[in-house]
């Protein structure tokens, strides 16, 4: 059946919504998709069945808007920006910048925005030179109070090159002792 449905692609302005419909055949039901982007925020209702194209639209409408007044998308990271730092053995220098490459977001209610909390972990236990910039060294995680939302590339902003015999030789011992 699915196979002999005709799809109409139609693109409609409702009061500053931007919707894209999808409809069956009259033997089926019909049914709207709706997308609405502000910012990156993106939304998307579906509506199946209903008595008209009309009443359908207007269902629509009213779950975009619902949506766009009760979520927001933040942006959590911007990339290349300084989120922590970390030590880094062998190395010249001896810490790295971490953070993440992409720009990060995530859509969540509103009410529910100020109580997401972040926390980066490492891979392993000690970051050992040589580190490439944009090597991914452990993930950042996005928690609300115990659970996790999300979680996202945590890597090295900038190289960090071998450091020489001397400095190496006091890395070693530092660690062993």
């Amino acid at each position: 059946m699915l196979a002999t449905c005709v799809l109409y692609m139609v693109n409609h302005i409702l009061t500053g919504l931007k919707f894209r419909i999808r409809m069956a055949p009259a033997t089926a039901f019909a049914s709207i998709i709706a997308s609405n982007v502000v910012g990156q925020h993106r939304l998307i209702a579906v509506v199946m069945g209903g008595k008209s194209a009309k009443g359908r639209e207007e269902q629509a409408r009213k779950l975009l808007v619902w949506g766009q007044n009760t979520f927001d998308t933040v942006q959590l990271f911007h990339a290349g920006k300084k989120i922590g730092t970390e030590n880094v053995w062998y190395g010249n220098p001896h810490s790295v910048a971490v953070g993440t490459a992409q720009d990060v977001y995530l859509s969540l209610p509103r009410s529910e925005i100020q109580n997401v909390g972040a926390k980066y972990v490492i891979n392993r236990k000690d970051l050992e030179a040589p580190l490439k910039a944009n090597k991914t060294i452990g993930e950042i995680q996005m928690m609300d109070k115990d659970k996790q939302l999300a979680s996202y590339p945590l890597v090295a902003l900038s190289t960090v090159e071998e450091a020489g015999i001397f400095t190496r030789a006091q890395d070693y011992l530092k660690q062993k002792f």
